[in-house]
């Protein structure tokens, strides 16, 4: 494994900051989430700062009308900002667009795609501590999928990577990168994009090991 970085100078980065991933889960979180932090990034996770969890930090920052962002950790790379369980559901990345924009409105924003069939198969298996999958946790969000059969599930998909588009698009002040997860050359894209301090060596899939359903249910992963 490639030792981490020590943070890169400003100079050799070439997109701005903060990094927003505004990809969905199970679209490589955790492997872009890892390649930043082995090139120097202060990055987070899924949970932020004080080990709350970021998706439910920047709900109540955004309803108190604070910054989310410095009130969260003011990480550098925003890997995951969503949270989904039976209790909690929130996805800034849906909701809370035009105040992360606000906030930082020249933010870099990463969309993570991968072949939408395997991401089905990915969000129907990953099962979580309450024993139900990542899919049917989904259609109890408000705004998620009508429900976790396969076409619904891609449908909404879709119309996410298009609002993201579509919001670039409107604010063109954001950097769009859209990485494919599963491209051999994910790791040589990245560095083109993010530059010599994130070299191609740091890219690695971080879940390949989890093979087994007790894996999947005690890991927060991509």
């Amino acid at each position: 494994m490639p030792e981490k970085q020590k943070p890169p100078e400003s100079s050799l980065r070439l997109l701005p900051t903060p990094i927003l991933l505004v990809g969905l889960p199970k679209t490589g979180t955790s492997t872009i989430h890892t390649f930043f932090e082995r090139s120097g990034y202060h990055s987070c996770h899924y949970k932020c700062a004080n080990d709350l969890y970021c998706g439910l930090c920047i709900r109540v920052a955004v309803e108190k009308g604070i910054p989310p962002l410095r009130t969260c950790g003011g990480y550098v790379v925003w890997a995951q900002m969503d949270i989904e369980s039976l209790s909690h559901c929130h996805f800034p990345q849906i909701v809370n667009l035009e105040a992360l924009h606000q906030e930082a409105p020249n933010a870099t924003m990463v969309l993570s795609l991968r072949n939408m069939t395997r991401w089905v198969r990915s969000v129907k298996h990953w099962v979580g501590g309450d024993q139900r999958s990542m899919a049917a946790r989904l259609t109890k969000c408000s705004y998620g999928p009508e429900s976790k059969g396969e076409e619904d599930l891609i449908k909404w998909h879709h119309n996410h990577i298009q609002r993201i588009r579509d919001f670039v698009a409107k604010y063109p002040s954001h950097r769009l990168v859209e990485i494919n997860i599963e491209d051999p050359r994910a790791g040589q894209i990245m560095e083109r994009h993010f530059g010599a301090a994130s070299p191609a060596r740091n890219w690695g899939h971080e879940n390949e090991s989890l093979q087994s359903s007790a894996s999947r249910m005690t890991s927060r992963a991509d």
